[in-house]
């Protein structure tokens, strides 16, 4: 894979492939998570109501208890074997309940990867102290409530304090969708962490 290629991707198993020795087991279960979550309002309900009738029992069996399935599929031993399961899992659950088609998923999948693995083939900056510091409070909010419509807000005060990294800038006031353990946020709270 290069560098278009994982910009452009709408693929997650192949960009989970190319992660494969990369990636950390942490990363690795953020993103299994962060599918897991995608799906779970469309389990909101009865099965019965959100998924046709031929609907594979697995995907009934997993609306009785949406807690413990996200931190099943999203804490294998081997972490990126358990992401790539995730992945399919999801585009099917998704494309069964008629929400959205399995490669739109899929697309939105690949955007999560690169929410939290940015661009693999570019180092992630390293944002100056002083940068930091003025934004910290508020980097630190985001991350703990899970407050993504705020990273406008937060790519805003950067620039303020003299931010000129677009990679950062762009991808906080980007359409996301952004996760827990982002990495343009990690960045940011990578001094206080």
């Amino acid at each position: 894979m290069d560098e278009a290629t994982w910009l452009s991707a709408t693929d997650p198993a192949m960009m989970l492939d190319f992660l494969r020795g990369k990636a950390s087991t942490r990363k690795l279960k953020l993103f299994a998570r962060a599918c897991v979550h995608r799906f779970l309002p469309v389990l909101a309900g009865p099965m019965s109501e959100r998924l046709p009738a031929n609907a594979p029992e697995e995907f009934r069996a997993l609306a009785t208890d949406w807690a413990a399935s996200a931190d099943h599929w999203a804490t294998p031993d081997d972490a990126l074997s358990g992401a790539g399961h995730v992945t399919r899992y999801v585009a099917r659950v998704m494309g069964y309940a008629g929400k959205v088609a399995q490669s739109e998923e899929c697309s939105a999948q690949a955007s999560v990867l690169r929410c939290l693995f940015g661009n693999p083939f570019r180092p992630s900056p390293t944002l100056p102290q002083s940068w930091r510091k003025t934004v910290l409070a508020l980097a630190q909010r985001v991350h703990d409530k899970q407050d993504f419509p705020s990273m406008p807000a937060l790519a805003d005060a950067l620039e303020k304090a003299g931010c000129t990294t677009a990679t950062i800038l762009d991808h906080l006031n980007g359409p996301g969708p952004h996760v827990r353990g982002c990495w343009a946020l990690a960045a940011i709270l990578r001094g206080k962490q």
